[in-house]
């Protein structure tokens, strides 16, 4: 346990070792699934990453992430 941390200690194992974290109660914890683009309405919170500007100006990427229940990304 991390001194002065209080939460659930979780390893996450990877393929150089392991590491050992706190995750504390407030923290998000995410899962990506795919969606389509009902999840694209006005108010939604999204994030685009590694979008190229087309020649008409529009964007084009390979995914976007949009938040749900009050959780905004990019997580």
């Amino acid at each position: 346990m991390v001194k002065g941390v209080e939460g659930d200690e979780i390893t996450l194992k990877y393929k150089d070792g392991e590491k050992k974290i706190v995750v504390v109660p407030s923290t998000a914890i995410v899962t990506y699934v795919p969606g389509d683009k009902s999840e694209l309405k006005p108010g939604a919170k999204i994030f685009i990453a590694g979008a190229n500007k087309k020649e008409d100006g529009t964007l084009e990427t390979a995914a976007i992430s949009v938040g749900r229940e009050r959780v905004t990304p990019p997580m």
